[in-house]
């Protein structure tokens, strides 16, 4: 049976964790870098997401968070995962987990095949990579200039699970899966009606699709 899991970042709402929960995702994901259009509050996102099953692991996204706000994410927030989406070293990362005994996620930019080397660095203290193509490279994808070779991903060398990130939608889901060999997804902007806003409609009709795709390709 092919089982994709799913995690939704930037759910900055009840009734989109909500939607999020009753659909089935994996992962939930709030952001806590202050320029993203899907801030919130440590506080805030402990109160959207306060009833949310042991099943479903919340992530808290940052980048280059100063100590200080890193101890009110954790302090408030409680993540089982912390994505770290800027410039973190391996020795940051190192000694984020042993104070605070939680789990990581680095998130690299792709540009080419090249950067999947870069990952070795972080292997012995992340416990999930998130890999998302370049935003130039999704410029040129989504004006049709110039596809990103999602294929390259099936030459990555690592232990640890990975999630594949970079627009992805209902549209997309089926070329973005069977040519990255991704087991896991993370979903955005595509379910935003409003910018910086999850809808919960397009929620719940992205894993409809999702578990429509999953089921063909079972069948096939």
């Amino acid at each position: 049976v092919l089982d994709i899991k799913v995690k939704i970042c930037g759910l900055s709402s009840s009734a989109a964790v909500d939607a999020a929960v009753d659909a089935g995702v994996n992962y939930i994901g709030c952001v806590f870098n202050i320029n993203s259009v899907n801030y919130v509050t440590p506080l805030f996102a402990r109160d959207i997401c306060f009833h949310i099953p042991n099943h479903i692991k919340k992530i808290a996204v940052v980048s280059n968070i100063s100590d200080k706000d890193l101890d009110e994410v954790m302090f408030y927030f409680q993540p089982d995962f912390v994505q770290f989406n800027g410039t973190e070293t391996p020795e940051y990362i190192s000694v984020f987990k042993d104070k605070f005994n939680s789990k990581a996620i680095k998130t690299f930019l792709l540009y080419s095949k090249k950067d999947l080397s870069e990952i070795s660095y972080y292997e012995d203290v992340t416990d999930m990579f998130l890999l998302e193509p370049a935003p130039d490279y999704l410029e040129r994808y989504y004006t049709h200039k110039k596809f990103f070779d999602w294929q390259m991903l099936k030459k990555i060398q690592t232990s640890k699970p990975w999630i594949i990130s970079g627009n992805i939608s209902k549209h997309n889901l089926a070329l973005i899966i069977r040519s990255s060999k991704a087991k896991i997804i993370n979903v955005d902007t595509s379910l935003e009606s409003v910018i910086g806003t999850k809808d919960p409609v397009l929620i719940s009709e992205f894993m409809k699709n999702l578990r429509e795709f999953c089921d063909n390709e079972t069948n096939d």
